[in-house]
């Protein structure tokens, strides 16, 4: 792609960045023409419709949401379309799921400080109701990140939970 392409896609995505107030339908369809014409020419050097995005500070991932939405909007992609799950058979697959099993790690922890780590991930595990999907990383003495696949339901209980205990814990 020639260097004038570059700084005509270039100002034309800023300006059409500039021009709306919210991403819209319009900046996606200078968007997807770009991308169009880049994809075209197999643009590896550096001179895509990413590196522009990035030049001209624009988050690639609200960039290709209108892109998508864009492509819906003249055919060129089928929307994607949120099936409804009924409450019986949502129960049938709770019914055939194995529950989920507290992480292991291959072999034994060789260093004492590894051996520590994966004592103290245990035990937090035992902190967690057995049907919850978590993840515990240790990154030292006090950090921790734990993470949960939780409905939405046991999110609002486990807000619930931590809220009460920090009112509690400040009187």
């Amino acid at each position: 792609m020639a260097t004038t392409d570059i700084e005509l896609a270039t100002t034309e995505i800023g300006q059409a960045w500039n021009a709306c107030q919210k991403p819209n339908l319009e900046f996606g369809k200078v968007l997807y023409k770009w991308r169009e014409a880049f994809s075209a020419q197999g643009s590896r050097t550096g001179g895509g419709l990413a590196q522009i995005l990035r030049k001209l500070n624009i988050n690639e991932g609200v960039a290709y949401y209108w892109i998508e939405k864009y492509e819906i909007s003249i055919g060129a992609k089928v929307p994607k379309v949120a099936v409804p799950v009924s409450q019986e058979d949502l129960d049938a697959i709770k019914a055939n799921c194995k529950p989920t099993q507290p992480p292991t790690h291959m072999g034994s922890p060789s260093t004492e400080k590894q051996q520590k780590k994966f004592a103290r991930s245990n035990k937090l595990s035992g902190l967690f109701p057995k049907e919850w999907r978590f993840n515990v990383s240790d990154h030292g003495d006090t950090a921790l990140t734990i993470s949960m696949d939780l409905t939405e339901d046991e999110i609002k209980d486990l807000a619930e939970i931590i809220t009460l205990g920090l009112t509690a814990r400040a009187r």
